[in-house]
């Protein structure tokens, strides 16, 4: 994963510990990062227009 990625990992670890985030929400925005980390920029274009009906 790269930087950002780490860096939001990082914030979603440390939103977590301040009770921000369930143990829950955190591991499903950790899985959520992760699946995005392993999209094509082809496949997350398709995926926007998806999204924004283009």
């Amino acid at each position: 994963m790269e930087a950002c990625g780490i860096s939001l990992l990082a914030a979603i670890h440390r939103l977590e510990q301040q009770g921000v985030l369930s143990q829950t929400q955190a591991e499903q925005l950790s899985e959520l990062l992760e699946q995005l980390d392993q999209l094509t920029m082809a496949e997350m274009q398709e995926r926007i227009e998806e999204i924004l009906g283009s």
